[in-house]
C-alpha cells in the first residue's frame, strides 16, 4: 500500500484521492488519472512528490517521462531509462545514471525487456516509427510482467506527444492502455482545453477512461500556511498577504520563488539586527523581494517570463506582432479592435495573432474579451518590459527604482479599493460594461452599458443595484453572508415593486449559497454568482479581485490543520471523469 507521504504540502485533498487510487490498483482496479491546471500550479511537483511516495511501495515501479522533448530518439531513451530508474528505485537499490549502464545492470533482472530495449535502440534510425512507438508504449507492461509488479506511469505535458513523428500517437498509446491492465496512466498538462480534447476524442477508451483533477492555485488559507511554515519566525501583515495573493495568484512557483528571495534579506535583516523574536517582516523588505525577483539578471520569475515572450518569435514571422498584442493586454486593452489598433495591424491579422497566443496559453477569450489570466506576469509585461523600453543607458538602478516605487503604489491602490464597499465595487465593475460577451459559467452573457445604475437602500444584510439601458433592467442584490431561502424569498419580493419586466435577475452570492436557496433561486429564474465568478469578472475588466479576509481569519488560517479538501476542485463527467474537490474563490470559511 501507498505510504502516507510528506511530499505534497497544502494539497492533502489531493494526496489523499491519489492515494485512494493506487490502493485500487494494487487490488485490481484501475483508475487512470489528468492533472490540469495553469503553469507553476505545481504539478510537476505533484507527480515528484509521488514519485517518492512510491518509493515505499516494493509492489509498485514509479516510471517519470517529461513528454516535451527534442525527438523521437531522445524521447525514447528518456522512456527507456525512466522505465529502468524505476525499477532499481523500487527495489531501494542505488541505479546507474546512463541508459547503457541501467540495461546492463537489469540484464539479470529482465532479459527479455533489456534484449527489446537493445532492439529498439537500434530501430530507431530505421524509420519504422509506428512500430518503434508501438514496442515503446509496451515496455512498462513487459518489464511489469517480467518482474511481477506494476508500472505507475507519470507522464508530464502529456499534449507534447503530438510532436511525436507520427500521425497520431494518442491513437498508439489509447490501444496500449486499454489492453495493459499492469500499467496505471498519471498525466499533466497546463493547457486545460487542448488536454480535454485529447482525452475526449483520442483517448475515450472502453476500458481504461481517464478522471480528471482540476489543480487550482492555493486558496488564501493554504498561502498563509505555506508562507508561515517558510518563514517561522515571521508574520505577514493583512495588506502584504493580500498583495500575495493578488500578485502571485497562489501560484506554488510564484510562492517559492518570493519566499527563496524573502529569506536571503530576512537573514541579512536578522544578522544586522540581531533579535530572532517573531516579527513583522518590513514593508521595505517585502517589496525589495518582489523587485529582485521581477528585476532582470536578479530573479528566475523575471528570466522565466523573458523566455515566454522571446516564444514568440516561434509563433511567425512577425514577432514582434506577437509581443505587441500581450503587451496591448496587459496594459488594459480587451478587444480585438482595440488590440488591432495598438499593434497598428488589421482586424483578421490580429484576429490570426491572437487566436495563436490563446492556443499557446498566453492570453485567454473569454467571450469577445482577451485577457492575461497571470497577475504577475501582467504586471511585469507593464513595469518591467515595457519600462526597460524606455531606458537608454545599461544603469539598472533607474529601473530598479521605478519598479520598487511602482509595486508600492500598486499596493497603495490595493489597500485603497480594499477600503471601499462591497457594493460599489460590483457598481464600478457594472459601469465598465460595454455590450461586451462573456463567458461564464458555461452560458454566455451580455455585458449592457448602463446609462444608469443606481444603488439602493439595503437592510444591512442585502445591498441592492438597480441598472437599466434603453432596453434592459437588471436588479441586483449583493450579499456578504452565506444566502439563504429567506434571502431568495426578499429577493422575488422586491422584484414585485418593479411594474416593467426585468431582463436580469442576479444575486451576488460572496460566501455561497445553501442547496435550498439555490433551488429557489434557479425556480425564480434568478442568477447566481458566486465570489469566484464575481472576481473572475473583476480581473477581465482589470479590477482588482476582491478578497474577504479578517485579522482572525489570518490567525485561523496558520493555526489550522490542512483540510481534506485543499487544492484541488469535483463535478462529474460522462467519459471522462472530471474532480472539482473545492473551488478557487479567494476567501476563508473558518
Amino acid at each position: 500500500m501507498m505510504v502516507a507521504g510528506s511530499s505534497l504540502p497544502f494539497r492533502d485533498g489531493i494526496s489523499i484521492l491519489v492515494r485512494k487510487r493506487i490502493g485500487a490498483f494494487e487490488k485490481g482496479y484501475r483508475q487512470n488519472m489528468v492533472f490540469l491546471g495553469q503553469s507553476g500550479v505545481g504539478k510537476s511537483r505533484l507527480l515528484a512528490g509521488l514519485y517518492q511516495d512510491l518509493g515505499g511501495c516494493p509492489g509498485l515501479i514509479p516510471m517519470y517521462v517529461p513528454a516535451d522533448t527534442a525527438d523521437l530518439e531522445q524521447f525514447a531513451e528518456r522512456w527507456m531509462g525512466a522505465l529502468l530508474t524505476g525499477l532499481f528505485f523500487s527495489q531501494e537499490v542505488k541505479c546507474p545514471v546512463t541508459l547503457s549502464s541501467l540495461m546492463s545492470a537489469a540484464d539479470p533482472i529482465i532479459p527479455r525487456s533489456t534484449a527489446r530495449m537493445r532492439h529498439l535502440k537500434r530501430s530507431i534510425r530505421r524509420g519504422k516509427v509506428s512500430l518503434l512507438l508501438k514496442d515503446l508504449f509496451s515496455l512498462p507492461s513487459m518489464v511489469a510482467c517480467e518482474v511481477n509488479k506494476q508500472v505507475v506511469l507519470m507522464i508530464d505535458d502529456f499534449e507534447a506527444l503530438s510532436r511525436l513523428p507520427h500521425p497520431d500517437p494518442y491513437q498508439l498509446l489509447g490501444k496500449q492502455i486499454m489492453t495493459d491492465k499492469h500499467t496505471m496512466y498519471l498525466m499533466t498538462s497546463s493547457y486545460s482545453e487542448q488536454a480535454k480534447m485529447i482525452l475526449h476524442e483520442k483517448l475515450s477508451l472502453l476500458f481504461g477512461n481517464f478522471e480528471i483533477v482540476n489543480l487550482k492555485p492555493f486558496t488564501f488559507d493554504a498561502l498563509i500556511r505555506f508562507m508561515s511554515a517558510h518563514l517561522m519566525r515571521f508574520t505577514f501583515s493583512k495588506q502584504q498577504i493580500r498583495f500575495l495573493i493578488r500578485m502571485t495568484n497562489g501560484i506554488l512557483w510564484y510562492l517559492e520563488r518570493i519566499v527563496d528571495q524573502l529569506k536571503s534579506l530576512l537573514g541579512e535583516y536578522e544578522s544586522t539586527a540581531g533579535d530572532t523574536r517573531t516579527k513583522m517582516i518590513p514593508t521595505d523588505i517585502f517589496f525589495t523581494a518582489f523587485q529582485r525577483e521581477l528585476t532582470p539578471g536578479d530573479g528566475r520569475t523575471s528570466a522565466a517570463f523573458q523566455h515566454r515572450l522571446d516564444s514568440c518569435g516561434r509563433m511567425g514571422k512577425n514577432d514582434a506582432a506577437f509581443a505587441k498584442a500581450l503587451m496591448a493586454v496587459a496594459s488594459g486593452h480587451r478587444k480585438q479592435i482595440n488590440i488591432a489598433a495598438y499593434i497598428a495591424k488589421r482586424g483578421s491579422e490580429t484576429k490570426g495573432i491572437l487566436q495563436k497566443l490563446a492556443a499557446e496559453g498566453m492570453v485567454n477569450k473569454c467571450g469577445s474579451l482577451y485577457m492575461l489570466a497571470d497577475p504577475m506576469f501582467r504586471f511585469w509585461l507593464k513595469e518591467v518590459y515595457q519600462r526597460s523600453m524606455t531606458i537608454y543607458s545599461p544603469d539598472q538602478s533607474v529601473l530598479k527604482k521605478g519598479l520598487h516605487q511602482a509595486l508600492m503604489a500598486e499596493s497603495q491602490d490595493l489597500q485603497e479599493e480594499d477600503e471601499r464597499e462591497i457594493v460599489f465595487r460590483v457598481e464600478t465593475l457594472f459601469k465598465t460594461f460595454r455590450g461586451d460577451k462573456v463567458n461564464l459559467n458555461n452560458k454566455r452573457w451580455v455585458m449592457p452599458q448602463f446609462s444608469e445604475i443606481t444603488s439602493l437602500p439595503g437592510n444591512g444584510r442585502v445591498y441592492p443595484l438597480f441598472a437599466k439601458t434603453h432596453n434592459q433592467r437588471w436588479l441586483c442584490h449583493v450579499i456578504p453572508s452565506p444566502v439563504i431561502e429567506e434571502d431568495v424569498a426578499c429577493f422575488t419580493e422586491d422584484v414585485r415593486k418593479y411594474r416593467k419586466n426585468l431582463q436580469q435577475k442576479l444575486i451576488v452570492a460572496l460566501s455561497g449559497i445553501d442547496q435550498n436557496a439555490k433551488l429557489s433561486a434557479q425556480e425564480a429564474r434568478i442568477q447566481v454568482w458566486d465570489l469566484r465568478d464575481l472576481n473572475m469578472l473583476l480581473d477581465l475588466y482589470d479590477l482588482p479581485k476582491l478578497i474577504l479576509v479578517s485579522d482572525d481569519e489570518i490567525h485561523f488560517a496558520r493555526s489550522v490543520k490542512p483540510d481534506a479538501d485543499e487544492g484541488v476542485t469535483a463535478t462529474g463527467h460522462s467519459a471522462v471523469k472530471e474532480k472539482h474537490l473545492d473551488h478557487d474563490s479567494l476567501k476563508v470559511v473558518p
